[in-house]
């Protein structure tokens, strides 16, 4: 279950985001609990840097 889910995330971070983001390639280097925290650190970044280029001109 955990393990589905924290694919369903890579799968959501690769959409806007490339999957070579150095958080992401370190959490799947990590073990459990710490894995899906980074995960979930890297995906933040991503959305607050899509949403820094959409308020940009």
């Amino acid at each position: 279950m955990k393990y589905a889910r924290s694919t369903t995330l890579i799968r959501q971070l690769n959409h806007g985001s490339s999957i070579n983001h150095p958080w992401i390639k370190h959490g799947l280097s990590m073990t459990q609990p710490w894995k899906c925290i980074f995960l979930y650190l890297a995906s933040l970044q991503a959305r607050l840097k899509d949403s820094a280029r959409t308020v940009q001109p």
